[in-house]
Order: structure tokens, then C-alpha cells, then sequence
């Protein structure tokens, strides 16, 4: 069980992790409240390539409903970040269109525009708030602040999650989180490992995957 340290507010690193992450749902409140994007508008314009990556073709008939957190996290995924080539995600508009003129607000745009989306495992934790995570695919690691997941003795967790990086803070965002006794979910990481897809795609097949089997998802909440 998760037991927060209270004297960790007080250290710097911590400090600064708390305002990345209320920077990041400033953000994304904006976007997703103030912005008209159309989700499928935007997939409708490469449904062709889509149909031929897509695993489940029926993953394409998305009825999102943002009352439910996972479907709204389903959709931020699929509106805020470049996940497919000329996707014109709410990250790019915003940049391209000179959205903020903040400067610390246009640094974490471009934070955004180039995050890291993928599966990672627990390498290690400790007692300061820091994650060890290996990226799954790439075999690449990071050290992210994860307060709650510092705290977590059970290392057998798979997570499908964005790692994004402002001024050498890296923390995470996304999905899914699921144990790695998931045999469907780890035979679709070592298709990957074999055949590159783009992240809308996998946020596609997994979503299909949660919806019609029921696979273990949680919401990484964003304040």
C-alpha cells in the first residue's frame, strides 16, 4: 500500500515535479475544454493506411464517452499528442498557431510534441521519488519522479504510459496500467518489438483490447 512522505514536499526535485504536472493539466484543461477539434475528423483522414495497421478493424468505430475516465483519457491521447504522421494534433495546432505566448507554456508544448510513448517496466525505486523505468521496446531506461509508484514494492507491473521531459523532470502520463501476468498484452509488445506501428495505433488496438477482454486499465490522473 501506498504511504505518502510527508517530507517529501519540501525537497526541491519534488518542488518542481508538482508544478510540471499542474503546468501539464493547466494545459490540457485548456485544450480540451476550449478547442473544437474533431477526433474523427482527424482519424477519418487516414482511415486507409489505418484499416491495413489496425489489428481489430472495428477499433476504428470509437464511441468515446467522456464521462467514463478511461474514454476520456482515451481521448486525450488521441487529440493532444502526435501520434501519426500529418496527424494534426491540439500539441502541433497549438505551436503552429502560437497558442501561448508564455514562454515556460510554449517550452512544455514542445515537451509534449516530444514525448515518449510506450510500455515500460519498473527497474527500481526509491525512497526520494524516483522510478527507474525500462522502456520495453527500445530497452532504453529513464528516472522519473512517480511519487506513488516509488512507493510501490510490487515490480511485476507493465505500464503503457508517456514519459514526457521538461528542464530534466522527467514524469509519467497515459493510460494503462496492468501486471505483466497479461499474456495477450505482452505478446502484442513482442509483435511490436518485430513490426514498427505508430502510437495511434496502439492506443487503438489497446483500447480495443480493454473494451472487448476487459484487460486491467487505470487511469494516471492528472492534477
Amino acid at each position: 500500500m501506498f504511504e505518502y512522505n510527508e517530507n517529501l514536499k519540501q525537497k526541491d526535485h519534488i518542488k518542481k515535479y508538482y508544478q510540471c504536472r499542474h503546468m501539464h493539466y493547466l494545459i490540457l484543461n485548456d485544450m480540451i475544454n476550449n478547442s473544437d477539434f474533431d477526433v474523427t475528423k482527424e482519424l477519418n483522414k487516414n482511415v486507409g493506411y489505418l484499416l491495413e495497421e489496425i489489428d481489430n478493424k472495428k477499433s476504428l468505430n470509437i464511441g468515446l464517452d467522456l464521462r467514463d475516465p478511461i474514454d476520456t483519457q482515451v481521448f486525450i491521447e488521441l487529440c493532444v499528442y502526435p501520434n501519426f504522421p500529418d496527424f494534426d494534433c491540439l500539441t502541433k495546432i497549438y505551436l503552429d498557431n502560437k497558442k501561448y505566448r508564455n514562454k515556460d507554456k510554449i517550452n512544455f508544448l514542445k515537451a509534449m510534441d516530444s514525448s515518449i510513448l510506450s510500455f515500460f517496466k519498473i527497474v527500481s525505486t526509491s525512497s526520494d521519488g524516483y522510478v527507474e523505468l525500462e522502456d520495453l521496446i527500445t530497452n532504453k531506461t529513464y528516472k522519473i519522479i512517480d511519487i506513488a509508484l516509488s512507493s510501490n514494492v510490487d515490480q511485476n507491473i507493465i505500464m503503457f504510459s508517456r514519459l514526457i521531459n521538461i528542464e530534466g523532470i522527467w514524469f509519467k502520463t497515459g493510460l494503462y496500467l496492468f501486471r505483466d501476468d497479461n499474456k495477450k498484452v505482452l505478446k502484442y509488445i513482442d509483435k511490436l518489438k518485430n513490426k514498427k506501428k505508430h502510437n495511434l495505433t496502439i492506443i487503438l488496438d489497446l483500447y480495443n483490447i480493454y473494451r472487448k477482454e476487459g484487460v486491467n486499465l487505470v487511469v494516471n490522473n492528472i492534477k
